[in-house]
């Protein structure tokens, strides 16, 4: 009788010690599961980091560099359009120009920051190349385009020409009018025609062409310090309050906006 209470108390301490084990088994696994619900938790949370400003850069010239097509059932898409020099820019090359073409903007600003001291908005500096140049290193102003069709300097009008064709058209001018000027490079900065063909390949360049568009935008700044914060608005007149600047930078503005810029930004 004896032995078998003894049996039965040694069969209840086994059952509670097994439940105990259990009991810190469970205890022990609920942490572990907890910690991994958290990092699931924590990597659906994973914000996707902000694109730089070069990235911006290039998807906005990629866009500008493109026209609206209807197709059929009034569907509309961006088809791409971009001429440099007289040629189209390749469907497989347009990112990596477009690249270029961010990496040359930013880096003028920064050029013009160190030599003049001025900081210029990079955003109103891509909407000024957008509408003068419309990113074309070898961009002519249209009453120079014009011209030399008309004196034969070119077999025909149009919006593109190579740099050869663009100093035809120079040299016709020269012989017509020693004080022709007129618009030509990335930013379209008005010169004289002989300076012009003397420094021809640097002028219609991205770089020095951009970094040189862009220091005579600081330069302009310094001598206008009411358009210090918009240098931009000295391109159509040197008065930074007259009405023809004012729609200028109006205009300009909207072309940062419609490249990418946020309100804030321009």
């Amino acid at each position: 009788m004896k032995r078998l209470l003894f049996l039965f108390f040694l069969l209840s301490i086994a059952v509670c010690i097994g439940a105990q084990a259990n009991d810190l088994e469970e205890a022990s696994a609920s942490p572990e599961l907890i910690t991994s619900v958290d990092k699931t938790s924590e990597e659906s949370k994973t914000i996707e980091p902000e694109p730089t400003l070069y990235d911006r850069f290039v998807a906005g010239i990629l866009k500008s560099r493109s026209v609206k097509v209807e197709k059929q059932k009034g569907e509309r898409y961006r088809k791409p359009y971009w001429f440099e020099c007289g040629k189209r820019v390749l469907e497989d090359e347009r990112e990596e120009r477009a690249g270029e073409w961010a990496t040359a903007v930013l880096d003028a600003v920064d050029s013009a920051k160190e030599e003049f001291g001025v900081k210029i908005n990079p955003w109103g500096v891509l909407a000024t190349v957008h509408k003068e140049g419309g990113f074309d290193m070898c961009a002519l102003d249209k009453d120079s385009r014009i011209f030399g069709w008309h004196v034969g300097a070119v077999k025909k009008y149009k919006m593109s020409y190579s740099k050869k064709e663009i100093r035809k058209i120079i040299v016709k001018i020269q012989k017509v009018s020693k004080r022709w000027r007129f618009d030509a490079g990335p930013l379209q900065v008005r010169r004289s025609a002989k300076k012009t063909l003397q420094n021809l390949d640097d002028i219609l360049s991205l770089n020095p062409g951009v970094h040189k568009g862009v220091h005579e935008m600081a330069n302009r700044a310094i001598q206008f310090p009411k358009a210090r914060q918009r240098p931009w608005k000295l391109w159509p007149t040197t008065d930074p309050s007259s009405e023809k600047s004012r729609k200028y930078d109006k205009h300009i503005r909207g072309i940062a906006r419609f490249l990418g810029a946020r309100i804030d930004e321009i």
